[in-house]
């Protein structure tokens, strides 16, 4: 029987946020799914394309994100080298997913801000060691 040490942990603190935000991003993809028109639904559509961006950055990735800062120090048994960074992580993948989506749907504008932020967040998490 292989025995997992919970010593490497981070806090849940940290943890917390990224599965709160995901529910919540999650509860709105479903609410906005109730405005689509499926007769007229098209993949190129500014509707589609926003609610997808939403979807898979603002749910899944954030989602993972948290997880994965969660498992992987448990499963090595080392701690991360910056565990502050994870409190920047989720506040950046927010703001670049909402600033896509915003971007796709009312101004393109938006759209290389949003992605800048994404960027960024997924930068400092692929650094951290």
């Amino acid at each position: 029987m292989v025995n997992i040490s919970k010593d490497f942990a981070p806090p849940f603190k940290l943890i917390v946020p990224y599965f709160i935000v995901g529910t919540l991003i999650y509860l709105l993809c479903a609410l906005l799914t109730l405005g689509f028109n499926v007769s007229k639904i098209n993949y190129l559509d500014v509707s589609v394309l926003s609610w997808v961006h939403l979807f898979l950055l603002g749910f899944v990735m954030i989602i993972i994100f948290g997880a994965m800062a969660q498992l992987v120090p448990v499963v090595l048994e080392v701690g991360h080298w910056a565990v502050e960074l994870f409190y920047i992580i989720w506040p950046l993948l927010l703001i670049g997913t909402l600033l896509m989506g915003f971007g796709f749907y009312v101004n393109t504008g938006f759209l290389p801000y949003g992605g800048t932020l994404v960027l960024v967040a997924i930068s400092i998490y692929g650094n951290g060691k």
